[in-house]
């Protein structure tokens, strides 16, 4: 088992379908089986699931209370910004809940943590959907196509210290999209050494969710950010609440 004692594993929870339920049990066993590391999922709903056994080997859960109706979204950034503060280890990895790589991709990344990187991708942008059937009936990686090759998505590991001062997550952003891209810009323009290991992002399939009614404030609240240089940014960053 790959020592990742230094590292916490926040997972931001929502089950919006079996199929996500599905995929958050196969990246519990996969971190599980791999990794002697921290795993922290924080969920959003106004329950727990119960049919996801979050507890034992490592793994803790916390629930933020929602009520969860005809219009609920996702505050993503939120729940993300929920497991930080509760992060104890030096690094943290905001992983999502569908997403499988080569476990040396990730030992790789907070070895370049403790080399001075403050913010490192766990593979080469390359973002590659796989059969969702042959991984979860038998661990077989089966690739479809890739979703993007610049991908600043599916995992991100961090130095908790440098990321907390830089605002953590943009909770002005809610649901899903473009919050990883409105990080990647922040943390770039603040001057955070960024980088990046080899290999692979693999996307366990599964069906979407219906458009995000907050697609135009966030696509809004991200070209603010992208236009504000350094200085600019700093001063926005403490006016943030959370």
């Amino acid at each position: 088992m790959l020592n990742l004692k230094n590292c916490t594993f926040a997972i931001p929870f929502f089950p919006d379908s079996e199929e996500r339920i599905e995929n958050i049990k196969c990246i519990l066993r996969f971190l599980t089986d791999n990794f002697d590391t921290r795993i922290l999922v924080v969920e959003q709903n106004s329950q727990p699931t119960d049919s996801v056994m979050f507890f034992g080997n490592g793994v803790k859960y916390q629930l933020i209370k929602a009520e969860v109706g005809e219009g609920f979204i996702f505050h993503r950034t939120r729940i993300i910004n929920e497991g930080i503060k509760r992060v104890s280890t030096p690094y943290f990895c905001n992983y999502d809940t569908d997403v499988i790589f080569q476990p040396q991709q990730l030992v790789r990344s907070v070895e370049l943590l403790h080399e001075g990187a403050q913010v490192v991708y766990p593979y080469s942008g390359d973002f590659v959907d796989i059969e969702r059937d042959d991984y979860l009936k038998n661990g077989t990686i089966r690739e479809r196509e890739s979703f993007a090759v610049d991908s600043k998505g599916g995992a991100v590991f961090m130095n908790t210290k440098d990321y907390v001062a830089a605002g953590m997550e943009n909770e002005f952003l809610y649901g899903h999209a473009p919050e990883d891209m409105e990080r990647w810009h922040r943390l770039s323009t603040l001057g955070y050494r960024i980088a990046r290991t080899e290999g692979k992002c693999w996307h366990i399939m599964h069906e979407r969710g219906a458009q995000n009614p907050h697609n135009e404030k966030n696509m809004a609240e991200f070209e603010k950010v992208k236009a504000m240089g350094k200085e600019e940014l700093m001063e926005y960053i403490k006016t943030w609440k959370w």
